[in-house]
């Protein structure tokens, strides 16, 4: 008795919470596992509970889980495993009693060994599963209610308790993935999906994709306020232990600066995009415009495959806000975002919109690595490009030779996708002049394979582009949208019957809804009161405004000298400094409050380092209809003596020229001609360049003017050439066999190591006109050492064939010394019949290395003392932009860089090959990414550059000349000291190191090996 009794006390302990009902026979039953548990009567919610929580239930979801049975020891142990075996296997029956008992007599079967279910009842664990494996996201993302056996609490079975933890995170992970796969298809046609990514983020925050697709679920609500609270949660989620998986950590991170960086403006351009008058609000009406622009994106970068869309609307409507809130999406981040908007009046400016977007394209690093062809036909469009392109041959060709100027677009464009994907915004092309729009069309007619999203924003205009382009059409806005941007931006309550005033003012453009609201204020068409905007009625003659009154009446409210400042921003169309303006309006001062007043009306917008541009077109054409032509003509004056002192493509003349005849300055305007084609000789002249210069609107006077200034190089007149040609015959007849002789010997080739490659230098022997001649084929030429080298061979040449003459046996010999020395290498070459010529075959080297600027650690740095600060173990991650020179040697160069706190094996990183030569080229490096040191002291960051094979050793870290390549073999590089880092700090320089080396039957020997090399300063506190 004692026995039984201790075992029915044990039980009850272990079964009194199940909650047992006896099942009616033949009724079906329902488990539930996911979530809240049990076993209930049928599938549906309200259906009463046949089981509860308890161990029966927890015996049940283990044979559930493995139908093909379960050993009677094992369920024993895994149930009761701190009690002996007896009373283990006795509790054992005692459960599968209950089991029977509500699920019926038959529903399980086994013998003494094993015991499994006979026929399983329905349950939401086994239908979520199903859904999973059949990929139906929709049923799995219903079926999971939450972790598994949710209600069920373990307390006295350890062996119980880790089988359910270990079911509950692999039924978490087929539910993430289910989920972010339903999420990610429903965020790319336009449904934020927020009770899912809500749902998903609560059930496992230690996944950082679940909080990526929170965020971007949140971006595309432009639910603003959510993203901050849920970025907020996301660094405090960082901050605490085990709430972020540590292996995530630095993506979690990347995560918050990318979004941190969505709240600045993330575009790389010239020009930043114009906002909206007034200070901005959320986007309102524009959302399905939004989703179809960034599933045009998705495409891009899911599937390489190069889109195209033209957004197409009236003036103010919204185009340029849309490609802003489109350009700040952070699954932008990793991208190019390049935006290029059209000058006012530029269509008659002939490729003036070409230049601009050539010049934001070729500001990219990669631009560098397009080919020479390219390269020359973009130096004739804008010379000043011969800096960024040294190696490019001048053609001699026009410059609006539109098929060249389609093939070395495109070739840009791809060059610059092929690196980072690219989103082009082409932002105003109603103003663009049309030949550059042919040009943007035919370069961007194929994008197979190609990551690059070309998005154009237009005004209706007839045949913008020759091919068509997916096009999308802003509408007006609705009464509530537009009620809605007031309200977001005034801060007011609106009447429902002042809706209709609103719309009607403004037109559904939202441009005008703030001013809207407030000229129907001022003509007593809407009165305030307890704090809400109201209709009332208003005199019979008091009309409503249209938007261009609306515009007009908020330049009126300014001050005279501002809307004097106002007119000089609108005629210079495009960005100004304070100083600029000072020198344009004559006033001294003053002219940063005049811009604090223009700017808090909405009507101007600032740029950075301290520029000024008009905030919307409609603005610009508004001012410059009400200035007084004397006022315009003073402006466009003292514009185009500005430009004229700078200008240098012909774009940049064209608007010279035009701001100087609207000031009716003719005289002026010739002088500045002169001066241009002074400095640009190559510039077309006559007629040419009056077709250039001039508009179709130009008078036939101005045309001839401009002609007779910069006339064409005419022949004589006949008599005149006929005596001429009289007086010179003689003379040159008497020349022709002087002219003809063997006169002097050139240089055609001089590789740097032509020596070394087995190129022979090659001579040319040529007369007194510069052309090659033969008289001396057959004679030999003899060469001598001047200094650079220990000696030479070969100084006997192969005959002279053709005029030319091959050192192809000569060899160089240098010693240690020379060979890392900067002395150039000079020969003296003599042929029979010609002075002894000298000749350089190496030039001095000139490869450089210097810093420029960088952000790291989110500090900018700048020159020419870079350094950061930052605490222990911190992340070290940013970007570096380097400059450079190199030889004039077709050779490979490789950057490198390295932290004198890694390990001996991880010191350093290849970071680019680049071919030279170069002069002053950059390289942006966005490949930095450390963890500081967790010991406070002072550091470095460097970068090294050098020729192979030297790059190829200090990528290493380790000469891999001698045998086997292995590391730990005495060969590496030698640590530098602080001081030599120090001597590099910046402006850079270059460091001499040993290396041993050894070639095949010779000893071993250490070699002197530079190499040029800058630093940044890495302070630990």
């Amino acid at each position: 008795m004692t026995l039984v009794h201790h075992i029915g006390r044990m039980i009850d302990d272990d079964l009194n919470q199940s909650d047992l009902t006896l099942h009616p026979a033949g009724r079906p039953l329902h488990v539930r596992l996911l979530g809240s548990c049990g076993v209930f009567e049928s599938g549906q919610p309200d259906a009463q509970k046949a089981l509860g929580p308890g161990k029966p239930l927890l015996l049940l979801a283990r044979l559930l889980v493995e139908p093909k049975g379960v050993q009677r020891e094992q369920l024993a142990t895994f149930l009761w495993d701190d009690m002996p075996d007896q009373r283990a296997r006795a509790s054992l029956r005692q459960a599968l009693h209950l089991l029977r008992q509500a699920l019926g007599p038959d529903a399980i079967e086994g013998d003494r060994q094993q015991v499994r279910l006979s026929a399983p009842p329905a349950s939401d664990l086994q239908s979520f599963q199903e859904a999973v494996r059949d990929g139906a996201l929709e049923d799995a993302v219903r079926w999971y209610g939450g972790p598994f056996l949710a209600d069920l609490s373990i307390t006295d079975a350890n062996e119980a308790e880790l089988w359910v933890a270990d079911q509950r995170r692999r039924l978490v992970r087929q539910f993430v993935r289910a989920a972010s796969e339903l999420v990610t298809r429903r965020l790319r046609n336009g449904d934020a999906a927020d009770e899912l990514t809500r749902r998903l983020l609560e059930t496992d925050p230690s996944v950082v994709s679940a909080w990526e697709l929170r965020l971007e679920s949140l971006t595309v609500a432009d639910h603003r306020s959510g993203v901050r609270d849920t970025l907020a949660a996301l660094q405090q989620a960082l901050q605490q232990d085990g709430t972020i998986d540590p292996s995530q950590a630095g993506e979690a991170r990347r995560l918050l600066a990318r979004y941190t960086a969505a709240d600045r403006p993330s575009i790389e351009a010239g020009e930043v995009a114009p906002q909206l008058l007034g200070p901005r609000t959320r986007l309102v009406g524009r959302r399905t415009e939004l989703v179809q622009l960034r599933a045009l994106w998705d495409g891009v970068r899911r599937d390489r495959q190069g889109a195209r869309l033209l957004v197409s609307g009236h003036a103010g409507i919204g185009k340029s806000r849309l490609l802003f809130e489109f350009a700040q999406w952070p699954p932008l981040d990793g991208a190019t975002v390049l935006w290029v908007r059209a000058r006012r009046g530029g269509r008659e400016d002939r490729l003036a919109y070409l230049v601009d977007v050539v010049s934001v394209l070729t500001g990219r690093p990669g631009s560098i690595g397009i080919m020479q062809e390219s390269a020359a036909t973009l130096v004739v469009l804008v010379p000043s490009l011969i800096n960024l392109f040294p190696g490019a041959v001048w053609q001699q060709t026009q410059a609006d030779d539109l098929p060249r100027l389609v093939e070395a677009v495109r070739d840009l464009l791809v060059t610059l996708a092929e690196e980072h994907p690219l989103a082009l915004l082409l932002d105003d092309l109603h103003a663009a002049d049309p030949a550059s729009l042919r040009v943007l069309d035919a370069a961007t007619s194929s994008l197979d394979g190609v990551r690059l999203a070309v998005v154009a924003a237009s005004r209706p205009r007839m045949s913008l582009f020759a091919s068509p382009w997916p096009t999308i059409e802003l509408t007006p806005l609705e009464q509530e949208q537009v009620a809605a941007i007031v309200a977001d931006l005034e801060q007011v309550r609106l009447d429902p019957g002042v809706m209709p005033l609103l719309a009607a003012a403004t037109g559904g453009v939202p441009l005008h809804a703030v001013q809207a609201l407030r000229v129907l204020a001022d003509r007593g068409l809407i009165a305030k009161a307890d704090g809400t905007w109201r209709r009332v009625a208003g005199e019979p003659g008091v009309a409503i405004p249209t938007p261009r009154d609306l515009v007009a009446n908020m330049i009126l409210m300014r001050s005279a000298a501002a809307r004097r400042v106002l007119a000089a921003l609108s005629l210079a169309d495009g960005p100004v400094t304070v100083e600029a303006l000072e020198r344009l309006t004559r006033t001294p001062t003053g002219v940063r409050e005049h811009l604090d007043e223009l700017d808090e009306a909405g009507l101007v917008q600032r740029l950075g380092q301290d520029r000024w541009q008009v905030g919307h077109d409609v603005v610009a054409d508004t001012v410059l209809h009400e200035v007084p032509l004397d006022q315009r003509r003073e402006l466009s004056l003292e514009l185009a003596t500005r430009l004229a002192a700078e200008a240098s493509s012909v774009s940049d003349v064209r608007r010279v020229v035009r701001h100087y005849l609207e000031a009716d300055a003719p005289e002026a305007m010739l002088e500045a001609v002169r001066a241009w084609h002074a400095r640009t000789p190559e510039a077309p002249r006559g007629e040419a360049l009056a077709d250039v210069l001039l508009g179709p609107s130009a008078s036939p006077l101005m045309r001839r003017r401009l002609i007779r200034a910069i006339p064409t190089r005419g022949q004589l007149g006949w008599r005149l050439a006929l005596a001429v040609v009289a007086t010179m015959g003689a003379m040159t007849m008497a020349l022709l066999v002087w002219l003809r002789q063997p006169a002097r010997l050139e240089l055609v080739n001089s590789p740097t190591y032509a020596f070394f490659l087995g190129i022979p230098p090659l001579f040319e022997v040529r007369d007194h006109l510069g052309r090659v001649v033969t008289s001396l084929d057959g004679q030999r030429a003899r060469t001598s050492l001047v200094h650079g080298a220990d000696s030479i061979t070969g100084r006997i040449s192969e005959p002279i064939r053709d005029g030319v003459v091959s050192l192809d046996s000569l060899r160089v010999y240098e010693s240690e010394a020379n060979a890392i020395s900067e002395q150039p290498l000079v020969l003296d070459v003599e042929i029979p019949g010609l002075r002894s010529s000298r000749f350089t075959l190496r030039q001095q080297q000139r490869d450089s290395l210097w810093f420029e600027a960088g952000v790291l650690a989110g500090q900018s740095l700048a020159p020419p003392r870079p350094v950061i600060r930052v605490r222990p173990g911190d992340p070290i991650e940013g970007w570096v932009r380097l400059r450079y020179n190199s030889r004039a040697a077709a050779v490979l160069h490789m950057m490198t860089q390295m932290a004198t706190w890694m390990p001996a094996r991880a010191d350093t990183t290849s970071i680019s090959s680049l071919i030279t030569p170069a002069q002053r080229a950059f390289l942006q490096v966005r490949t930095v990414r450390y963890v500081a040191p967790s010991t406070p002291g002072t550091y470095w960051l460097a970068w090294s550059f050098a020729a192979e094979p030297a790059a190829v050793w200090i990528a290493s870290s380790t000469s891999w000349r001698c045998g086997v390549p292995v590391w730990d073999d005495g060969n590496e590089k030698q640590q530098l000291g602080d001081s030599a880092f120090s001597r590099i700090w910046g402006a850079g320089g270059q460091v001499t190191f040993r290396k041993l080396t050894c070639e095949p039957g010779q000893l071993r020997r250490m070699m002197l090996n530079p190499i040029v090399m800058t630093s940044v300063q890495v302070v630990v506190e």
